[in-house]
């Protein structure tokens, strides 16, 4: 996928659960190509309470005016359980690929501007 900065994303994880699982909650992120974290959250963080899971089940994260910088990046989907131990991670479930306006480099996109101040201060 093509992302440009201040673009949103809308990722939809898709869980199941072939046994019961109560008290679950489910997370994404972004990660470099190297496999550095640079941005993830769930659902326990956004305050969204996942109901027992049984079955197929969809959770939408909508991620809006991403400010993320050129290069490649791949996005992952988890589920854990209440004390954080991780049940499943699809690591590389989607690659993202984010150009800008070649201005700056590293994982976070900025605006940047400059002037020249006055050379005899």
């Amino acid at each position: 996928s093509l992302l440009h900065p201040n673009n949103n994303l809308n990722v939809a994880i898709t869980v199941n659960a072939t046994t019961p699982v109560t008290g679950a909650y489910v997370g994404t992120g972004i990660d470099t190509a190297l496999g550095v974290n640079v941005f993830g959250t769930n659902t326990k963080l956004l305050g969204v309470t996942v109901p027992p899971l049984n079955g197929r089940h969809r959770i939408d994260f909508r991620l809006p005016d991403l400010h993320i910088g050129e290069g490649t990046y791949s996005l992952h989907g988890s589920v854990s359980d209440a004390a954080g131990a991780e049940f499943h991670r699809l690591r590389d479930a989607v690659s993202l690929r984010v150009e800008a306006d070649g201005r700056s480099i590293g994982v976070t996109w900025v605006d940047a501007q400059a002037s020249m101040a006055d050379a005899r201060l």
